[in-house]
Protein backbone atom coordinates (compact mmCIF):
# COMPACT_ATOMS: atom_id res chain seq x y z
CA UNK A 1 0.00 0.00 0.00
CA UNK A 2 1.30 3.63 -1.08
CA UNK A 3 -0.51 6.35 1.71
CA UNK A 4 -1.09 9.71 -0.79
CA UNK A 5 1.34 12.28 -1.36
CA UNK A 6 0.87 15.39 1.06
CA UNK A 7 1.25 18.65 -0.50
CA UNK A 8 4.78 19.90 -0.72
CA UNK A 9 6.32 16.09 -0.16
CA UNK A 10 8.72 15.30 -2.92
CA UNK A 11 8.58 11.31 -2.86
CA UNK A 12 10.24 8.90 -5.46
CA UNK A 13 7.74 7.54 -8.03
CA UNK A 14 6.59 4.22 -7.45
CA UNK A 15 6.83 1.54 -10.08
CA UNK A 16 5.48 -1.70 -10.27
CA UNK A 17 7.60 -4.32 -12.35
CA UNK A 18 5.41 -6.53 -14.58
CA UNK A 19 4.77 -10.37 -12.30
CA UNK A 20 7.81 -9.01 -9.82
CA UNK A 21 6.05 -6.33 -7.62
CA UNK A 22 1.58 -5.76 -7.44
CA UNK A 23 1.53 -1.75 -5.68
CA UNK A 24 -2.03 -0.79 -4.92
CA UNK A 25 -2.44 3.08 -3.97
CA UNK A 26 -4.81 4.50 -1.04
CA UNK A 27 -5.50 8.25 -0.67
CA UNK A 28 -7.56 9.04 1.76
CA UNK A 29 -8.51 12.38 2.80
CA UNK A 30 -9.89 13.88 6.20
CA UNK A 31 -9.17 11.12 8.47
CA UNK A 32 -10.49 11.22 11.78
CA UNK A 33 -11.58 9.16 14.63
CA UNK A 34 -11.13 7.41 17.64
CA UNK A 35 -7.20 6.78 19.42
CA UNK A 36 -5.57 9.86 17.72
CA UNK A 37 -3.23 10.06 20.54
CA UNK A 38 -0.96 12.35 19.19
CA UNK A 39 -3.56 14.68 17.53
CA UNK A 40 -2.88 14.50 14.29
CA UNK A 41 -3.50 17.84 11.78
CA UNK A 42 -7.20 17.17 10.62
CA UNK A 43 -7.94 16.35 14.28
CA UNK A 44 -6.83 19.78 15.55
CA UNK A 45 -8.36 21.67 12.64
CA UNK A 46 -11.72 20.19 14.21
CA UNK A 47 -10.49 21.51 17.75
CA UNK A 48 -9.85 24.99 16.37
CA UNK A 49 -13.66 24.84 14.79
CA UNK A 50 -15.11 24.12 17.89
CA UNK A 51 -13.03 27.04 19.48
CA UNK A 52 -13.76 29.79 17.41
CA UNK A 53 -11.44 29.53 14.03
CA UNK A 54 -13.50 30.08 10.81
CA UNK A 55 -14.62 27.35 8.56
CA UNK A 56 -13.44 28.35 5.15
CA UNK A 57 -12.71 24.53 3.42
CA UNK A 58 -14.79 21.93 2.24
CA UNK A 59 -13.73 18.48 3.47
CA UNK A 60 -14.13 14.90 2.95
CA UNK A 61 -15.56 13.21 7.03
CA UNK A 62 -13.62 9.81 7.15
CA UNK A 63 -13.73 7.53 9.57
CA UNK A 64 -9.72 6.21 10.64
CA UNK A 65 -11.82 2.75 10.78
CA UNK A 66 -13.27 2.80 7.48
CA UNK A 67 -9.68 4.03 6.15
CA UNK A 68 -7.96 0.37 8.08
CA UNK A 69 -11.53 -1.28 6.43
CA UNK A 70 -9.90 -0.13 3.06
CA UNK A 71 -6.56 -1.34 3.40
CA UNK A 72 -7.67 -4.57 4.20
CA UNK A 73 -10.02 -4.71 1.62
CA UNK A 74 -7.61 -3.44 -1.38
CA UNK A 75 -4.68 -6.29 -0.24
CA UNK A 76 -7.70 -8.47 -0.96
CA UNK A 77 -9.50 -7.45 -3.89
CA UNK A 78 -7.63 -4.25 -5.08
CA UNK A 79 -6.29 -4.25 -9.03
CA UNK A 80 -2.41 -3.90 -8.82
CA UNK A 81 -1.15 -0.50 -10.08
CA UNK A 82 -4.88 1.07 -9.50
CA UNK A 83 -5.56 3.77 -7.46
CA UNK A 84 -8.06 4.14 -5.02
CA UNK A 85 -9.49 7.57 -3.57
CA UNK A 86 -11.08 6.41 0.19
CA UNK A 87 -13.35 9.42 1.55
CA UNK A 88 -16.19 9.59 3.14
CA UNK A 89 -19.25 12.44 2.99
CA UNK A 90 -18.04 15.50 1.08
CA UNK A 91 -19.60 18.51 2.73
CA UNK A 92 -18.81 22.72 1.99
CA UNK A 93 -18.23 24.59 4.83
CA UNK A 94 -22.04 25.71 5.34
CA UNK A 95 -23.07 21.93 5.55
CA UNK A 96 -19.55 21.67 7.83
CA UNK A 97 -20.83 24.22 10.17
CA UNK A 98 -24.37 22.74 10.35
CA UNK A 99 -22.92 19.21 11.24
CA UNK A 100 -21.03 20.66 14.21
CA UNK A 101 -24.42 22.92 15.21
CA UNK A 102 -26.44 19.53 15.01
CA UNK A 103 -23.16 17.51 16.77
CA UNK A 104 -21.67 19.35 19.24
CA UNK A 105 -23.49 22.49 19.77
CA UNK A 106 -21.27 24.54 18.07
CA UNK A 107 -21.57 26.84 15.60
CA UNK A 108 -18.24 27.74 13.37
CA UNK A 109 -18.89 31.20 11.10
CA UNK A 110 -17.99 30.60 7.39
CA UNK A 111 -15.09 33.37 6.54
CA UNK A 112 -12.41 32.49 3.89
CA UNK A 113 -9.73 35.02 5.12
CA UNK A 114 -7.75 36.57 1.78
CA UNK A 115 -4.77 34.70 0.84
CA UNK A 116 -1.92 37.01 2.23
CA UNK A 117 -3.59 36.48 5.57
CA UNK A 118 -3.73 32.84 5.55
CA UNK A 119 -0.36 32.16 4.05
CA UNK A 120 1.07 35.23 7.25
CA UNK A 121 -0.72 32.42 9.82
CA UNK A 122 0.65 29.49 7.88
CA UNK A 123 4.15 30.46 7.82
CA UNK A 124 3.98 31.39 11.59
CA UNK A 125 2.40 27.96 11.91
CA UNK A 126 5.64 26.38 9.86
CA UNK A 127 7.53 28.21 11.87
CA UNK A 128 6.98 27.07 15.48
CA UNK A 129 6.25 23.34 14.32
CA UNK A 130 10.07 23.50 13.42
CA UNK A 131 10.95 24.68 16.47
CA UNK A 132 8.85 22.12 18.79
CA UNK A 133 9.45 19.35 16.74
CA UNK A 134 5.11 19.45 15.98
CA UNK A 135 3.17 18.86 13.19
CA UNK A 136 2.23 22.01 11.67
CA UNK A 137 -1.72 22.21 10.99
CA UNK A 138 -1.03 22.60 7.28
CA UNK A 139 1.48 24.18 5.09
CA UNK A 140 1.86 26.91 2.52
CA UNK A 141 2.71 24.76 -0.16
CA UNK A 142 -0.93 23.28 0.93
CA UNK A 143 -2.40 26.28 0.35
CA UNK A 144 -1.15 26.61 -2.54
CA UNK A 145 -2.29 23.05 -3.69
CA UNK A 146 -5.47 23.95 -2.76
CA UNK A 147 -5.79 27.62 -4.63
CA UNK A 148 -8.74 28.62 -3.23
CA UNK A 149 -10.59 25.53 -3.58
CA UNK A 150 -11.79 22.88 -1.45
CA UNK A 151 -10.47 19.75 -0.25
CA UNK A 152 -12.83 17.19 -1.85
CA UNK A 153 -12.24 14.02 -3.73
CA UNK A 154 -14.64 11.34 -5.52
CA UNK A 155 -14.13 7.67 -3.85
CA UNK A 156 -16.87 6.31 -6.59
CA UNK A 157 -14.33 3.98 -6.99
CA UNK A 158 -13.67 2.09 -4.52
CA UNK A 159 -17.38 1.91 -3.41
CA UNK A 160 -17.93 0.41 -6.88
CA UNK A 161 -14.72 -1.59 -7.28
CA UNK A 162 -14.10 -2.42 -3.83
CA UNK A 163 -17.49 -2.59 -2.40
CA UNK A 164 -16.14 -0.06 0.27
CA UNK A 165 -18.88 1.75 2.23
CA UNK A 166 -18.21 4.76 4.78
CA UNK A 167 -19.80 6.02 7.91
CA UNK A 168 -22.07 9.58 7.30
CA UNK A 169 -20.14 12.89 8.27
CA UNK A 170 -22.78 12.96 11.35
CA UNK A 171 -21.46 9.69 12.80
CA UNK A 172 -17.68 10.07 11.70
CA UNK A 173 -18.05 13.90 13.74
CA UNK A 174 -19.67 12.32 16.70
CA UNK A 175 -17.06 9.75 17.44
CA UNK A 176 -14.31 12.67 16.64
CA UNK A 177 -15.53 15.25 19.42
CA UNK A 178 -16.43 11.83 22.08
CA UNK A 179 -12.11 11.13 21.71
CA UNK A 180 -11.87 14.57 22.18
CA UNK A 181 -13.33 14.93 25.10
CA UNK A 182 -12.19 11.46 26.46
CA UNK A 183 -8.57 13.00 25.25
CA UNK A 184 -9.31 16.49 27.64
CA UNK A 185 -8.16 18.38 24.24
CA UNK A 186 -10.95 21.04 24.71
CA UNK A 187 -11.14 23.98 26.28
CA UNK A 188 -13.20 23.48 29.16
CA UNK A 189 -16.28 26.02 28.42
CA UNK A 190 -16.06 24.07 25.19
CA UNK A 191 -16.09 20.72 25.97
CA UNK A 192 -18.66 21.52 28.50
CA UNK A 193 -20.72 22.30 25.69
CA UNK A 194 -20.05 19.43 22.92
CA UNK A 195 -20.68 17.26 26.13
CA UNK A 196 -24.03 18.71 26.75
CA UNK A 197 -24.90 18.30 23.40
CA UNK A 198 -23.86 14.62 22.92
CA UNK A 199 -25.87 14.00 26.30
CA UNK A 200 -25.20 10.25 26.92
CA UNK A 201 -23.80 9.53 23.69
CA UNK A 202 -20.65 11.93 25.13
CA UNK A 203 -19.63 8.46 26.92
CA UNK A 204 -16.29 6.83 26.16
CA UNK A 205 -16.09 3.17 24.38
CA UNK A 206 -14.80 1.16 27.18
CA UNK A 207 -11.56 -0.10 25.36
CA UNK A 208 -10.18 3.45 24.89
CA UNK A 209 -7.31 3.93 26.80
CA UNK A 210 -5.12 6.94 27.09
Amino acid sequence: MVFPRLPGHVEAPVRANAGRVEVVVLNPSGVFGPRDYRLTPATKALVGLLQGDPAFLGICLTDVRDVARAHVVALEQGQSGERYIVTGDSVLPAQLVGLFSEVGGVRPVVFRPPGWLLRFIVGRAERKSAQDGSDPPTTRDALDDVDGGHLIYDSTRSKTELGMTYRSGKEVLTDAFRWLLFANALKPKVAAKVRAKLGDRSAPDPDWTW
